[in-house]
């Protein structure tokens, strides 16, 4: 199945057809969330359309004005206008990354009022449904100011799972490594609307200390792909070049590789959910970089990251962790594997099992392991 997908001429085509599902792909960063399930649903006989924002609009104003019937169920990783015309049809968010912190701002503090008018949520691991009811039930504390969104619905449904990914195979802890190990760079992404991001401040001086400490390594950098057109990247990457430091590469991919998940023998980054993927695959800690000032505005977080992975401080602490994991695997054991597996690795984060949470909003049913939010109870006028 492809990890990720683009608009083809099919799908242009084809946007005035009755679908059963229409995915809508406001990112082109994020196509690897819905590759596997859309390439699923259409094996198995499911009309699906795949369209942009700007075709999105187009066909909720033809499905308004009863040109065309609407699709059964809309889905984006994304929130936005486009999502207000499908009033007929059972709204899906699908979400664009498998961890986020309690730290992130929710919706109404970004004013972001179109996420209310979703009906289902999907969540990877706990943390993002524990974000996602507050992030609902938020909507309370402004009242009117978002009457018309919550309109739409009442009672939300926040779906565990939903990360379907074409992901690697898991590899075996304590395995053989290569001659040459690797580093893998991944930095969160830029944003105004909150901290936790470093790559624009510490990322020279990490990416020239991991290269002079480790010449024998492969070291790789991955912006965020929201980050890989800022002006600060193409400027790190030629200052690099200028100084001949061949170990360092980056990797610039709108979507990561598969590989990416896995190969590393050592993943660094500030807070990017990416590590806990790679930890899942590889059962390996990865390495949080969170100077102390930043660690104080995100307590609960620096919290899990001692307990799952190594948090360092300062480059020095960095270079001696990355020493010792290259030495000898930082592997997860015991109870503390097990606790990392009963909040991470939920059993609903496949294609088969986002498949048939689809196929039941499809067919208007409902699962037991969903859970029924009443935003508000009453009855609204």
């Amino acid at each position: 199945m492809p990890a990720a997908v683009e608009l083809t001429e099919q799908d242009t085509e084809t946007v005035r057809a009755i679908a059963d599902f229409a995915f809508v792909l406001p990112r082109p960063e994020f196509s690897d969330f819905i590759g596997p399930i859309l390439a699923k649903l259409r094996e198995a006989g499911y009309q699906c359309m795949l369209l942009n924002p700007d075709q999105a609009l187009a066909l909720a104003q033809d499905c308004h004005t009863g040109q065309v019937q609407p699709p059964k169920v809309v889905i984006s990783t994304n929130e936005g206008e486009f999502i207000s015309g499908f009033t007929r049809s059972a709204k899906v968010l699908l979400a664009h990354s498998f961890f986020i912190r309690d730290t992130i701002p929710t919706p109404i503090e970004q004013g972001a009022d179109h996420y209310f008018e979703f009906d289902y949520f999907f969540a990877p691991s706990t943390f993002y449904a524990e974000w996602t009811i507050r992030a609902l039930y938020d909507a309370n504390y402004v009242g009117l100011g978002y009457a018309n969104a919550m309109d739409h619905g009442i009672t939300k449904y926040v779906i565990p799972g939903g990360y379907a990914k074409a992901l690697p195979p898991a590899r075996k802890p304590g395995g053989p490594r290569p001659e040459q190990p690797l580093i893998l760079y991944a930095p969160s992404v830029l944003s105004p609307e909150h901290t936790g991001h470093r790559f624009h401040l510490d990322g020279n001086q990490i990416l020239f200390s991991l290269a002079r400490a480790f010449p024998h390594a492969r070291i790789v950098c991955r912006p965020h792909p929201s980050d890989r057109t800022r002006d600060f990247v193409p400027h790190m990457m030629a200052l690099f070049a200028s100084q001949g430091m061949d170990n360092v590469s980056f990797d610039l991919s709108v979507t990561p590789p598969p590989t990416l998940y896995a190969d590393p023998d050592v993943l660094l980054t500030d807070m990017s959910g990416f590590a806990f993927v790679y930890e899942m695959l590889t059962r390996q800690r990865p390495i949080f970089f969170i100077p102390a000032d930043e660690c104080a505005k995100h307590p609960r977080f620096c919290a899990l990251t001692c307990q799952f992975a190594r948090l360092v401080n300062n480059v020095q602490q960095l270079l001696d962790v990355v020493q010792a994991q290259l030495n000898q695997p930082d592997v997860l054991e015991g109870d503390v594997a097990a606790l990392f597996d009963s909040v991470f690795a939920l059993p609903y984060n496949t294609v088969d099992a986002l498949m048939a949470d689809l196929v039941r909003i499809h067919q208007g049913e409902r699962a037991e392991h969903w859970i029924n939010l009443p935003v508000r109870y009453g009855t609204q006028r």
